[in-house]
């Protein structure tokens, strides 16, 4: 059993800011080759670097997102900070999930039961 697990950048997601805008395209992109690498049952060792790249990006993007949250004084600061925080936190579950792992293909079914 599988998942469609297609993640895209569509206008739903545009925040009017270009800098913003251009880092959820890179994050999303990223989030997808994670998703497709799953879905491909490409090696365990392939999967955790390709989250290594994701949440390394991540890191930078949330960083620079709330700076600029914090200097325009956006109302919504506190909530977003606590969604940036939840998917961190996911990202670490899905590392300690793959690193658990013992053998050397990745099990999509039950990855994606983690996302």
């Amino acid at each position: 059993m599988t998942y469609d697990l297609n993640i895209t950048f569509d206008d739903n997601l545009v925040t009017g800011n270009e800098t913003i805008d251009t880092q959820h395209k890179e994050l999303i992109d990223r989030i997808q080759n994670f998703v497709t690498a799953c879905q491909n049952g490409d090696s365990k060792v392939k999967a955790i670097k390709m989250l290594d790249y994701l949440d390394e990006y991540t890191d930078f993007h949330f960083k620079e997102e709330e700076k600029l949250q914090e200097k325009s004084g956006y109302p919504e600061r506190e909530n977003h900070h606590e969604k940036h925080e939840e998917f961190k936190k996911t990202i670490q579950e899905l590392h300690e999930y793959l690193r658990s792992m013992k053998d050397q293909q990745i099990g999509s079914v039950n990855l994606y039961r983690k996302m």
